[in-house]
């Protein structure tokens, strides 16, 4: 079963004030253990309600992007492929959670294919070592098989999530 996930594009308006965004404007993206089910969620937000939206949630990852009214097709690709970039990078900033290391591992399978990180030797105690390609910035990715309920559950957040 081959699963594939892009990043949405960008919200037009504030997930938390409703406000809408300006053209240029900084958009941080937060994905975090929110709702009553304790679902993921997916927060676009004003960077003003970024810092107010940080304190009250479980945050798995974040990442920011310039908001644009009319992304050409191309723009667009660069920025989802930036997207997911980032939201992998931030999950080691955040605290060790079972979906962050699930997601580490989905995402490090994603970024291999598009040739931003890649894979040196071999896994070692159930961790592979990968090499971002652009900084040389090191990272040790959980290798281990996930249940198919874990998967389901995750991915059926992360098409709402990511898009």
């Amino acid at each position: 079963m081959a699963i594939v996930w892009s990043f949405r594009q960008i919200a037009k308006k504030c997930s938390l004030c409703g406000d809408a965004f300006k053209d240029g404007e900084k958009v941080v993206c937060v994905v975090s253990r929110g709702g009553t089910d304790g679902e993921l969620e997916r927060a676009d937000l004003h960077e003003a309600c970024a810092k107010k939206f940080l304190i009250k949630s479980a945050v798995i990852g974040t990442w920011s992007r310039a908001y644009c009214e009319n992304p050409d097709k191309l723009r667009e690709a660069q920025n989802k492929i930036a997207s997911q970039e980032e939201f992998f990078i931030s999950l080691f900033d955040a605290e060790k959670t079972d979906d962050g290391e699930l997601l580490k591992q989905l995402l490090a399978l994603i970024l291999e294919r598009k040739r931003i990180i890649r894979a040196v030797g071999k896994p070692v105690n159930g961790f592979q070592r990968f090499v971002h390609i652009k900084t040389k910035k090191e990272f040790l990715i959980p290798i281990r098989d996930f249940a198919p309920n874990e998967i389901s559950r995750i991915a059926n957040n992360l098409e709402l999530l990511l898009g």
